[in-house]
């Protein structure tokens, strides 16, 4: 009994935080790039910016024209989402959308790029924030 127990625990202690989350595979054009950055620059919790500059395989700029840059943050660590939103086009190929962490820790950060109603590229970054 004792042992069972003991197994038990170990079991729920070894689903609580110390494993990484699973990570998406790329889907879509494996030539386009994206890159992340946040404001505040480590992210903390509370409210963040995330940049997005997204060109496509031929190394040009993702403009606004028939393309949607949507994003969908969330915490598989505690099983909760907080993010999500479609990004503003800002000018030479960047995005933004605001958001908030609601709290610090390692939040996954999904980004799909569909071009006239088709998938261009689906992307996952890691950010951990400050709490």
């Amino acid at each position: 009994m004792v042992t069972a127990l003991l197994l038990g625990l170990a079991a729920i202690a070894s689903g609580c935080g110390g494993e990484s989350p699973p990570t998406m595979t790329p889907g879509g054009d494996a030539g386009v790039e994206i890159t992340m950055s946040s404001d505040p620059d480590p992210a903390r919790a509370g409210t963040v910016t995330l940049t997005f500059g997204i060109q496509d395989a031929a190394g040009k700029p993702v403009t606004d024209v028939g393309t949607q840059v949507h994003v969908v943050g969330d915490m598989p660590s505690m099983g909760h989402g907080g993010l999500e939103g479609d990004a503003t086009y800002m000018g030479d190929g960047k995005w933004q959308v605001r958001g908030r962490l609601s709290m610090g820790g390692e939040w996954r950060i999904v980004v799909k790029v569909n071009r006239d109603g088709k998938l261009l590229a689906e992307r996952e970054f890691r950010v951990q924030a400050s709490g």
